[in-house]
C-alpha cells in the first residue's frame, strides 16, 4: 500500500479513496497548478502481475481513447519505477450500489434517467471502434457512479473487450464478470456481443425498480442455476405502479437468449425516448434529489468495483464440483462447471493495448540555435550558405508557450481554441503558445460558451466551463 505523500509523476497522493482486489485508488493533485484527479495503483502482490498488467493496459486503452460524458475519462497513465498507475478524473457522488444499500427501490422517474445514461455510455463503448465492439462485461451497480452533478458515468474497464473473435476471453480464467450480474452465454463461456452487456443492464434495472437484486442466491451454485433455468419475475410483480413500457423493456433485456433481446444499445436508447412514461428526470433534479441523501450515502469517495458483490467466476475445486454434483443436478455440473474459466482460452497481449504516449510526455518545442556571426576572412573570400538554407542574419527569439487544461460541467463539450478544435473535455495540457487565446465549449445540444484566457510562459492553467 502506497502512503499519503508519495508521488506518481507529477501527482502527489492525498487519501486513500478506495481499495480492491485490481488496485488502490487514491484522490491526487497535480504540481504546478493544482488539478485534482484520481490515481489509480496497481497492488504490490506477487503471482498474477501479468493478468493484473493487461487490465491495466485495457483500462488504459479503452478510458483514454473513448469519450463520452457517461464514460469515466483515463487521463493519461504512466509508471514509477516497477508499479504503472493510471490517472483518471475524479468523481464526486455515489455508486449506484451505494443508492441502493437501504434495500429500497429508487424513483421512477430517477431510474427512467439513469437507464437513458447508461445506454448512451454503452452505445458509445460499443461503437467506438470500426472493426469490432467493445464490451464492458462487468455492468453492475457499484461500476455506475452517480456524480453531484446527476451525471452517471460507467466506470471500470479493467475486463472490457475488444470483441475481435467474439468469444469471452480473459487472461487467466480467474474473471469473466461478477456473476449476479453475468449473462447466461457469459457463464456458459460462449460467444458474447453487445446483448451481453444488454442483459446485465436489464438485471440492474430490475434491481433500480424493485430494490432486490434478481440473483440474490447464497452461493455460485444457486446463483448459476436461477440463472439458467429459473424464470425472472416481471417488475410489476414486486412493484404494480412501474410503467407496462418500462417493464416490457426491462424484462426483454432479461431474455435468456440473446437472439431475442434488442439488437443493440442504440435500440434500447431509441425505445427508452419512445416510452410514454415515466417522464426522465432532468440532471438538475437528480443533482437536487442527491444533495438532499445522507452524506453516508454521497461522498467524493469513488468506489473500485471490486470493494462490493464479489461474486466472480472463479475455478472450482474439484471437491467443490463434487459437492455441487451431489446438491444439484448431474446436468448443472456438465453444462455449467465443465464450460467455465478451466474452458477459456487464454489471451496474448493485443497490440491495441500498447501504451497511450501520455500529454505530460510531450516534448518541448525545440529552441532554434542562434546564428553563428560572420567574421572578416582576410586572405580568402566568405564561403557561399547554402541556397536552401539561408543563414538568419540574428539569432531567432525563442518562443515560450504554455499548458492549458479544459473541463465542462455537468456535460462534455467540444472545446475549440483560438477556432481550432483541440477534443473533447476533459482537455489534458494542451501545448499552447503563451499569450491571450480564445477558448470556446460547445456542447451536443448546441450550446456554447466562450472565454478569454492569458497563459502566462511555461505554466499551467485549467479554465472550466459550467452549465445551470
Amino acid at each position: 500500500m502506497s502512503e499519503a505523500g508519495a508521488r506518481m509523476g507529477p501527482y502527489r497522493l492525498e487519501r486513500l479513496i478506495g481499495q480492491g482486489g485490481i488496485g488502490e485508488v487514491w484522490s491526487a493533485v497535480r504540481d504546478g497548478d493544482g488539478f485534482r484527479v484520481a490515481v489509480k495503483l496497481l497492488p504490490r502482490t506477487e503471482g498474477d502481475g501479468e493478468t493484473r498488467l493487461r487490465r491495466f493496459e485495457t483500462e488504459a486503452e479503452v478510458g483514454s481513447t473513448i469519450r463520452h460524458e457517461n464514460l469515466v475519462r483515463v487521463l493519461e497513465h504512466g509508471r514509477v519505477g516497477s508499479r504503472p498507475y493510471l490517472v483518471l478524473e475524479l468523481l464526486e457522488g455515489a455508486s449506484c450500489a451505494a443508492l441502493l444499500m437501504p434495500k429500497a427501490p429508487l424513483p421512477l422517474g430517477l431510474v427512467a434517467a439513469l437507464a437513458i445514461q447508461v445506454v448512451s455510455g454503452l452505445r458509445a463503448l460499443h461503437g467506438a471502434r470500426k472493426d469490432a465492439p467493445v464490451l464492458h462485461r462487468d455492468i453492475k451497480p457499484s461500476n455506475l457512479f452517480l456524480t453531484g452533478e446527476g451525471v452517471l458515468k460507467i466506470i471500470d474497464f479493467g475486463i472490457a473487450l475488444i470483441a475481435q473473435t467474439g468469444r469471452t476471453q480473459t487472461a487467466t480464467a480467474d474473471q469473466v464478470g461478477s456473476l449476479p450480474y453475468s449473462s447466461p452465454e457469459q457463464v456458459r463461456g460462449e460467444r458474447v456481443d453487445e446483448r451481453t452487456d444488454l442483459f446485465s443492464l436489464g438485471l440492474v434495472l430490475h434491481e433500480l425498480l424493485t430494490g432486490h437484486r434478481v440473483l440474490a442466491q447464497a452461493n455460485a451454485a444457486g446463483i448459476v442455476a436461477e440463472l439458467m433455468w429459473s424464470p425472472i419475475n416481471p417488475v410489476s410483480a414486486t412493484r404494480p405502479e412501474v410503467p407496462a413500457g418500462l417493464d416490457a423493456l426491462v424484462m426483454g433485456l432479461l431474455e435468456k437468449e440473446p437472439g431475442h433481446r434488442p439488437a443493440s444499445a442504440a435500440v434500447v436508447l431509441a425505445a427508452l425516448h419512445r416510452l410514454p412514461g415515466p417522464v426522465p428526470w432532468t440532471t438538475t433534479e437528480i443533482a437536487a434529489w442527491m444533495s438532499a441523501l445522507p452524506s453516508a450515502a454521497v461522498s467524493g469517495l469513488p468506489r473500485l468495483s471490486e470493494t462490493q458483490t464479489r461474486h466472480v467466476l472463479a475455478p472450482v475445486p474439484r471437491r467443490g464440483r463434487f459437492w455441487f454434483a451431489l446438491a444439484f443436478l448431474p446436468l448443472v455440473a456438465a453444462l455449467v462447471w465443465t464450460r467455465l474459466p478451466s474452458r477459456l482460452p487464454a489471451v496474448a497481449p493485443s497490440p491495441a493495448l500498447a501504451a497511450v504516449p501520455t500529454p505530460a510526455a510531450i516534448p518541448s518545442a525545440p529552441t532554434p540555435s542562434p546564428a553563428r556571426t560572420s567574421r572578416p576572412e582576410l586572405h580568402h573570400p566568405p564561403r557561399p550558405a547554402p541556397a536552401a538554407k539561408p543563414k538568419p542574419s540574428k539569432p531567432e527569439p525563442k518562443l515560450s508557450s504554455s499548458y492549458l487544461s479544459v473541463d465542462a460541467r455537468p456535460f462534455y463539450a467540444r472545446i475549440f481554441v483560438d477556432g481550432r478544435d483541440v477534443g473533447v473535455t476533459p482537455l489534458f495540457r494542451e501545448r499552447l503558445p503563451s499569450g491571450p487565446h480564445q477558448v470556446e465549449a460547445l456542447r451536443e445540444d448546441g450550446q456554447r460558451r466562450r472565454q478569454t484566457v492569458t497563459l502566462s510562459p511555461e505554466a499551467a492553467q485549467t479554465v472550466v466551463f459550467t452549465w445551470p
